[in-house]
């Protein structure tokens, strides 16, 4: 039996796309050990979910922290490496800049594969358009263990683009698709609303995420809050948690979850009319941005708003999922909201239809666990 271990630089609970390849690895054979760090000490230390083991590293920090948690973070990389010196592994399957260095030298070590699952490149994602010196230092290391990787995967075709100028040895896109199971369950339990329940009840506005500057909450905040025909269904974590939990203490109509696991996230989603993810383009990151929120929209046959120029915006279009909007254009997402709200009954499960239909044709799981798949015999010469 081949041995894989993840890292992730959170708690996974939730983490949708890590648990999705550890259940696609350990339902194949592989056995899984998954290493996270819970900044919040709310995840037990180790945990048994669904056949794999998760290992967590327990010292608080702060999302969004920044280089005020540069000590913690180097604390938490020099854990992944001595728990990888004296774990079996035949791949360390590293997500993101934040794990992949103590990864690549325990698997040199001892002569082992590693795989880059890109998520977000680091050196955009936290730095933006800033051109100081350590965003060049990120960027150079990132580039570095891009082409020294055995394997790098990417989120996005779009992606390819943004790690132009590098040489992976070999390179997956694996799409941010939802489980095809839990979309399953969620849609059995789904009730149909007829015509007069969606037309006398509020308009309902669904986002999961970490809640952060950069994706337009604070502005859907306050236009919600402020206007009775519409209600926001919000859950999540980050730094603007606050904030979101204060506005929905002061306003009736917006309702937040907090935390909430994958399913729950899933099932938040069904009840609403459309999905947020508005993401500002202006961050180089965000150009390149697949949210699962747009494969879980498409899943659950849910219109989706996103902005312009995000990357994402194209695959909206193309496919004719939703809508792709101007970042911090107030009245064009009003616009868009009153559109869809006067849809017909008809109209919304006609799109709901072709929109699932595509989502199995092109973007189902069973297609991205193939590729998973793949790429794992490819290393491992088997």
């Amino acid at each position: 039996m081949f041995s894989v271990v993840i890292i992730r630089s959170n708690a996974v609970s939730p983490d949708p796309r890590v648990e999705k390849t550890a259940c696609w690895l350990f339902q194949s054979g592989y056995k899984v050990t998954v290493l996270g760090w819970d900044r919040e000490r709310k995840s037990p230390r180790t945990e048994t979910r669904q056949g794999y083991h998760i290992v967590r590293y327990q010292k608080r920090a702060v999302y969004g922290g920044g280089l005020k948690n540069l000590l913690k973070f180097l604390m938490f990389n020099l854990w992944i490496w001595w728990k990888l010196l004296f774990t079996k592994f035949d791949i360390v399957h590293a997500c993101d800049l934040d794990t992949v260095i103590p990864s690549w030298f325990a698997a040199r070590l001892k002569g082992k594969k590693v795989v880059f699952d890109i998520f977000d490149i680091h050196s955009e994602a936290h730095f933006g358009n800033s051109k100081n010196w350590f965003r060049k230092i990120l960027k150079f290391v990132e580039k570095f263990f891009i082409n020294h990787a055995d394997a790098v995967i990417i989120v996005d075709e779009s992606r390819r683009q943004q790690i132009n100028g590098t040489n992976p040895r070999r390179l997956e896109v694996i799409y941010n698709v939802p489980d095809g199971s839990l979309i399953e369950k969620v849609l059995n339990s789904q009730m149909v609303e007829s015509r007069e329940n969606v037309e006398n009840r509020r308009f309902r506005i669904g986002y999961v995420g970490v809640l952060q500057e950069g994706r337009m909450l604070k502005e859907l905040l306050d236009l919600v809050g402020n206007n009775e025909n519409l209600e926001l269904y919000i859950a999540g974590f980050g730094i603007l948690e606050d904030e979101v939990k204060k506005a929905a203490e002061k306003y009736s109509n917006i309702y937040f979850f907090g935390k909430v696991s994958y399913e729950q996230a899933l099932k938040i989603y069904s009840k609403c009319d459309v999905i947020f993810a508005v993401y500002d383009p202006t961050i180089p990151n965000h150009r390149y941005s697949s949210p699962n929120k747009v494969f879980e929209a498409l899943a659950l046959g849910i219109p989706v708003i996103v902005a312009k120029g995000t990357g994402i915006d194209n695959l909206v279009a193309t496919e004719s999922i939703g809508y792709a909007v101007e970042y911090g254009n107030l009245e064009e997402i009003k616009s868009v909201f009153y559109e869809v709200r006067h849809r017909s009954v008809e109209e919304r499960k006609a799109f709901a239809e072709r929109a699932r239909r595509l989502f199995l044709d092109k973007y189902s799981p069973e297609k991205m666990r193939e590729k998973l798949l793949g790429l794992y015999k490819r290393l491992l010469g088997n």
